[in-house]
């Protein structure tokens, strides 16, 4: 049972600095919903490797932060680094579900659905990157299960979305397009035949419509998109 105030997950070959929740506890005081911060990835020694930035910003609703993070933070979708409200979690029914890109299926979700959020500037997460992570070759069946469940996460999200009648139609609208965007450049780690049925599986949900003709550029996006995924991909 969840009894804390603040929920965290940490995925099991990494760590937090010892100061971390003390040094959020200042936000977690002001019962903000949901709290960003920074991730660090480390070696075996705990030398730093990278700092991973992403933008900084004070507290916002989630409609209003997402619309930050989703355009400019590689690093959005990890659910390691957030802390979430417990009742605001809970109340919810947020559940991450055992498949490859767990966080990419429902954080977006959690995001525009909190009422406070804040993205902070400290960094306390580190992601072990040992040397068998760096030098392990691909898993081309791993890549497979992974582009197929990323299908799933979109099918799921667009069963969802319509149903958040709180939720703005530009935020709604954001979500489908960094959603799009992430299916489709998934097809980019499969080769062959699975390539060709992944995009098949693409055009056959009309992904083309999530981008909005709001100038030019996107209008070129949408016709690519709808007409040839392949030229899409090559002219990103």
């Amino acid at each position: 049972m969840l009894v804390g105030k603040y929920i965290s997950f940490i995925d099991s070959d990494d760590y937090i600095d010892n100061n971390l929740f003390s040094e959020l506890e200042k936000y977690m005081d002001e019962n903000i919903d949901l709290i960003k911060f920074k991730m660090k990835t480390v070696d075996e020694n705990g030398n730093i490797l990278e700092k991973i930035t992403g933008p900084v910003f004070s507290i916002c609703s989630g409609e209003e932060g997402y619309k930050k993070l989703c355009t400019s933070d590689k690093y959005m979708d990890p659910a390691c680094i957030y802390l979430y409200r417990r009742e605001f979690f809970v109340g919810n029914n947020f559940k991450y579900k055992l498949r490859y890109h767990e966080d990419f299926g429902l954080t977006s979700l959690i995001i525009i659905q909190a009422k406070s959020f804040v993205s902070t500037d400290i960094y306390g997460y580190n992601y072990l990157q040992t040397e068998e992570s760096l030098t392990r070759s691909r898993d081309t069946k791993k890549d497979l299960e992974r582009a197929k469940d990323m299908i799933l996460h979109y099918d799921n999200m667009m069963k969802i979305i319509d149903v958040y009648d709180n939720i703005s139609d530009e935020t709604k609208g954001l979500v489908k397009r960094y959603y799009t965007n992430s299916v489709i450049l998934k097809a980019d780690t499969l080769k062959g035949e699975e390539k060709k049925k992944y995009i098949k599986e693409i055009k056959d949900r009309f992904m083309y419509r999530n981008i909005k003709p709001d100038n030019l550029k996107q209008k070129i996006k949408r016709i690519l998109l709808k007409y040839s995924v392949n030229l899409y991909l090559k002219m990103r």
